[in-house]
């Protein structure tokens, strides 16, 4: 097989995997299992990483935070060596939210705000937007409620301007 040929196939398991990554974790780890190692085969490595990273998700979503964490972590690590900058940024998101699910909140606002601040420098509202709003639940639980109120308003005002409907009845419940 060419590496176009390769590289489309491992595209489309890693796509079908973030598609069944919330509905169907268990089912996404299998997709995107053949996807990293498509990847590997051609040296892909950013697209190895988005696989990791992903995977990293479902294991959040399965109840094994601790492997979640590790594997976003591995992801970070392959995303700068190979200069991928939005993966990069979404690791630090990810490493927040897999933070967070441990109880780390302290560090979980740590890797969300640089996430933000990062997906802002980047002009990347949607994950801007996701990140902010994982920012106001981590903080609200820190008991920071005023910080949390700013990182609200701040997602809403994305969602408004860019007409995003994916994080608004978390953003409301938030504010609310």
């Amino acid at each position: 097989s060419s590496v176009i040929s390769i590289r489309a196939r491992a595209r489309a398991y890693w796509g079908s995997g973030v598609l069944k990554c919330r509905a169907d974790p268990i089912a996404a780890q299998g997709l995107l299992k053949q996807g990293l190692l498509l990847f590997q085969e051609i040296g892909d490595q950013a697209g190895a990483a988005r696989c990791l990273l992903t995977h990293g998700a479902t294991n959040l979503l399965t109840g094994d935070p601790d492997k979640g964490r590790c594997e976003i972590a591995q992801s970070l690590v392959r995303s700068q060596a190979c200069g991928d900058v939005l993966g990069v940024v979404w690791c630090y998101d990810l490493l927040g939210i897999a933070d967070f699910v441990l109880g780390l909140y302290d560090k979980a606002s740590t890797h969300l705000l640089e996430s933000v601040t990062q997906f802002e420098d980047l002009d990347a509202p949607v994950g801007a937007c996701h990140a902010l709003v994982d920012l106001g639940l981590t903080l609200r639980i820190e008991g920071r409620l005023s910080a949390a109120l700013d990182a609200y308003r701040r997602a809403l005002r994305y969602q408004r301007e860019y007409r995003f409907t994916t994080e608004s009845p978390d953003t409301l419940d938030g504010l609310a």
